[in-house]
């Protein structure tokens, strides 16, 4: 036999799944923003210090081997910066996703957590009329709920009960 979330596990799973799919697309959306602009800035100006190196290697390479061997110091450098950035790239966005998913992962069980705490909250009421309306079954008509707060739909349902009872 299959048996029945309550209400307020319902509401709760409602709550945390709502959290988790825009958890999910904020992540989303920042992994790929990220992604972008580190594939837009691939290629980024050489610093002053590299360049003087790869001037000395030019000078090296001149005096040593000629014209190959300054097209192999520069095909091995441009090899290198391109290795360096895929690797600085991968590793960046490995960061940004292992991380983001390890909070997403926490800040969902803690809005899960909240949203049991407020779907208690906004079942109160019924609990009450629950309580109201076992007493009446049981013959005690002269107990009412006289339900406090804001004019919404569990407050007219508790009223329409009191009404019923006055007029039994």
């Amino acid at each position: 036999m299959r048996t029945q979330l309550s209400a307020r596990s319902r509401l709760t799973l409602l709550y945390g799944s709502l959290f988790a799919a825009g958890a999910a697309a904020v992540v989303v959306m920042t992994y790929l923003l990220v992604a972008h602009t580190l594939q837009s800035t691939a290629g980024a100006r050489i610093p002053a210090a590299i360049q003087a190196a790869i001037g000395k290697c030019v000078v090296v390479a001149k005096i040593r081997g000629g014209r190959r061997a300054l097209d192999q110091c520069a095909a091995l450098y441009v090899n290198g910066v391109r290795a360096g950035e895929a690797a600085q790239r991968s590793t960046t966005l490995a960061h940004i996703l292992t991380y983001s998913l390890l909070t997403l992962v926490g800040v969902v069980l803690l809005a899960s957590f909240a949203g049991w705490i407020v779907a208690g909250r906004i079942l109160r009421p019924v609990h009450r009329l629950t309580t109201a309306a076992r007493a009446a079954s049981e013959q005690d008509l002269s107990q009412r709920i006289g339900l406090d707060g804001p004019r919404d739909e569990l407050r007219e349902l508790a009223d329409t009960f009191d009404t019923m009872l006055d007029r039994l």
